[in-house]
């Protein structure tokens, strides 16, 4: 019988999978883990909570757990238990990992090895039905929030908080109806990014768990990206497509088209406030606008009105200009070669809206090693001998990088100046 252990040895087993002594996490068979001396800290009684969720996966059942919690696990079978459960523990949990984890690693390993939402259910089930309770409610906070604990232990108590930046407009309600639920209503429009739900269970005065679930202010998810632009005679490509940070501020470079995606504009009316070059609401999943030097202290919001369970939502972008930093490389390559490029850093210091200071960096066509970026807008080379003024070469740069051969050339030193926008910079290289 595979789900007997020791029975070579011991007339019906050491342990029995498909009953053991603990069954439930923290039940009536759970035994102490700070005692080192009871079960070496529950080692092997404590584990068959881990052992009978397996044979329920494997196998299925139905009845009435320890909770009062009426459970039914339709099995999926021995191979795809196997399955999900080596994934979950070769790729996943470490000799840290709590039950909480192992419930959640396991839905992920069922995911990605193909299965379904029907085998996800019965993995689900059968952490219910051996007490490994989670937090059930909605992820994004709608006027009027109700969340329980799935599968709460009937002699236990629990109490709830939230933690984060809490508005005003909230309300947390205990244990209303029921002792294992609290309702969150939310009045008017409150701007944060995350709340956290606590939920702390409690057995004759000892707190046996915390439980945690973010929850977040609105459902909007969507990308910017920007079109080139130029800035003081500079051309500069702008920011790519990028995930919005919906509570707080968005960058954007100045001049520059932004167009912003999102499914959550499809069918909205949508409103603006704020400077702003130009703005449209292009049809479907699309809104343009562009940011002019008005935006630099004042921030262009687009709002976004509430409609049925979705909340108003509301986008802010603000203004900057890209500072550019220019460099002229030369780099030996041997012989009477070398190798003459032009990178640039761009990079710009704001307090975003939380008082926190964040560098934000331009992107470029492709990164140096040394975080720099080639250029990739026109340029000139020109190459001078210094002693007699003369011009070696004159050169309009489309490229970032140019290879000069010397062979031939008089011997001396020769200055080396890249002109790019409005900004000029030398260099010198000698030729025996």
């Amino acid at each position: 019988m595979i789900w007997l252990c020791g029975e070579d040895e011991v007339s019906g087993g050491l342990r029995d999978m498909r009953n053991p002594n603990c069954n439930f996490y923290q039940g009536q068979g759970w035994v102490d883990t700070s005692a080192i001396n009871n079960d070496y800290g529950g080692v092997h009684t404590n584990s068959g909570v881990f052992n009978y969720w397996f044979y329920l996966l494997a196998n299925g059942g139905n009845g009435t757990n320890e909770a009062g919690y009426q459970y039914s696990v339709s099995g999926i079978g021995l191979d795809d238990a196997v399955q999900i459960c080596y994934l979950m523990n070769a790729a996943y949990l470490n000799s840290n990992s709590t039950f909480l984890q192992a419930r959640q690693y396991s839905k992920i390993a069922a995911n990605q090895l193909g299965y379904n939402n029907s085998v996800i259910a019965q993995i689900e089930e059968a952490w219910k039905t051996v007490g490994i309770c989670d937090i059930s409610g909605p992820t994004v906070l709608c006027s009027s929030n109700v969340f329980t604990l799935d599968c709460f232990p009937s002699d236990c108590t629990v109490t709830w908080s939230i933690s984060g930046s809490i508005p005003s407009s909230l309300t947390l309600t205990q244990n209303s109806p029921y002792n294992n639920q609290c309702t969150i209503t939310r009045s008017g429009y409150a701007e944060f990014n995350y709340i956290t739900l606590c939920a702390s269970i409690v057995r004759n005065g000892v707190t046996l768990r915390t439980l945690t679930k973010k929850i977040y202010r609105d459902s909007f998810s969507g990308t910017y990206e920007e079109t080139s632009s130029s800035y003081n005679g500079h051309t500069y490509p702008a920011i790519s497509q990028t995930p919005i940070t919906v509570r707080n501020a968005t960058y954007v470079y100045i001049n520059g088209i932004v167009t912003l995606y999102s499914d959550y504009f499809r069918n909205k009316n949508l409103s603006t406030s704020g400077p702003y070059t130009f703005y449209s609401n292009v049809p479907e999943n699309r809104v343009r606008f562009s940011l002019s030097s008005a935006n630099l202290s004042q921030p262009f919001t687009i709002t976004i009105p509430a409609s049925g369970c979705d909340d108003e939502v509301r986008l802010t972008f603000y203004a900057i200009t890209p500072y550019l930093n220019y460099s002229l490389n030369i780099t030996p390559l041997g012989g009477q070669a070398y190798e003459l490029s032009l990178t640039r850093e761009g990079s710009q210091t704001i307090s975003d809206v939380d008082g926190q200071a964040r560098e934000y960096t331009q992107g470029y066509a492709s990164a140096e090693a040394d975080g720099s970026e080639l250029v990739n807008e026109p340029w000139t080379l020109e190459v001078t001998n210094a002693a007699t003024g003369r011009k070696a070469l004159t050169k309009e740069m489309d490229e970032p990088a140019f290879i000069l051969q010397t062979e031939g050339w008089e011997p001396g030193v020769y200055v080396v100046r890249a002109l790019v926008g409005d900004e000029s910079l030398a260099g010198k290289i000698t030729v025996k």
